[in-house]
């Protein structure tokens, strides 16, 4: 006891001799070091850091017991700093594998028995080692480490990106993140230049399908195609790709186009040919006309071409101007040979 009471007093009195020592003139002499657990990168254990792997990528780490940066990681065998499914050494020396119970027991069923792994699992060159691997056909541990055309941004040519307003687009082949192109498949837009199955230069439609280009791809329209000039007037796009007033037909001599209707010298309805003819195919050549087209009774009053080519009174058909009742049989269009049935509205639909 006598002892204890010696310590004691010897303590205090290094206090005082302490604070006594310390006047006012002594303290910018003072020099405050501070003191770290791993003073050689001036940090503390538990204290957070950066792993930098040869790729450039930055992984987060936490210092250990012996100074070093490992990467943060929850185990399932916290007591081993492992997880279920590791490696681990068995009493003889050899290589187990940690069971459900965080136990090291013999690994069976391997392809890789010294690794307790299979070919195409994921693997570690060594314990601290913070890039994976796979496991390849001859048990090595191969660690691929990714090539970017990209770098900096780490990704390649191609691959999303975020805009600055946030929305996603494409790095395009200078590694600018750019709006993605109307055909993200084909990283291309609606008009671009693409190629046929045949190797001819064809254009992106709407769809994103490559189709032959057309005579006048400004246009984007072929010769005689339709079009709107001036103050909203209609035009025809003629042999130089101009819109103009003057209207291109495929038969200028008919003032029409192949497979429009015309009229015959004896004013017969008929479709315009292949060689820019009239080809007027009656549908009915005893009474000189077609399905719905006018034709005498026999009382001389005016009546209308049925189906069946009878000249029978308007008023009992449907659909007079198609000869015909609803429900009846039509060609989806002038000299089609594709039918259709007529609805209630007297429209012919397939």
């Amino acid at each position: 006891m006598k002892f204890f009471k010696l310590i004691l007093s010897l303590l205090s009195f290094s206090t005082i001799i302490f604070f006594t020592a310390c006047n006012g003139d002594d303290i910018d002499d003072t020099t405050l070091s501070i003191v770290f657990d791993c003073p050689d990168i001036q940090a503390d254990l538990g204290d957070t850091c950066i792993i930098n792997t040869p790729s450039g990528a930055e992984i987060p780490g936490t210092i250990d017991e012996n100074c070093e940066c490992r990467p943060s990681t929850e185990y399932s065998c916290p007591d081993l700093e492992a997880n279920i499914g590791d490696n681990c050494t068995l009493a003889d020396g050899s290589i187990g594998i940690l069971d459900e119970d965080c136990v090291c027991t013999i690994a069976t069923g391997f392809d890789c028995i010294e690794l307790s792994l299979n070919i195409g699992d994921t693997c570690y060159r060594n314990p601290t080692d913070v890039l994976v691997g796979t496991v390849d056909d001859t048990c090595g541990c191969v660690i691929i480490i990714p090539s970017y055309s990209c770098p900096e941004q780490q990704a390649n040519i191609g691959d999303d990106c975020v805009l600055a307003n946030g929305a996603i687009g494409s790095l395009d082949e200078n590694c600018n993140c750019l709006d993605l192109p109307d055909c993200p498949e084909l990283n291309a837009n609606i008009g671009d230049d693409c190629v046929l199955a045949d190797g001819a230069i064809g254009s992106l439609d709407e769809n994103c399908n490559c189709l032959d280009l057309p005579d006048c791809p400004e246009l984007n329209a072929n010769v005689g195609d339709d079009c709107i000039y001036g103050d909203n007037l209609l035009g025809s796009v003629d042999a130089d790709c101009n819109c103009t007033g003057e209207i291109t037909y495929d038969c200028p001599n008919l003032e029409g186009n192949i497979g429009d209707e015309c009229r015959s010298i004896d004013n017969a309805i008929g479709i315009i040919d292949d060689n820019c003819n009239c080809d007027v195919t009656l549908d009915c050549p005893d009474l000189n006309g077609n399905i719905g087209g006018d034709c005498l009774l026999a009382n001389g009053s005016l009546g209308t071409i049925s189906t069946e080519c009878n000249c029978v009174e308007t008023g009992t058909l449907d659909c007079p101007e198609w000869g015909a009742n609803f429900g009846a049989p039509c060609p989806l269009f002038p000299g089609s040979p594709e039918m259709g049935t007529l609805n209630d509205a007297c429209e012919c639909i397939q």
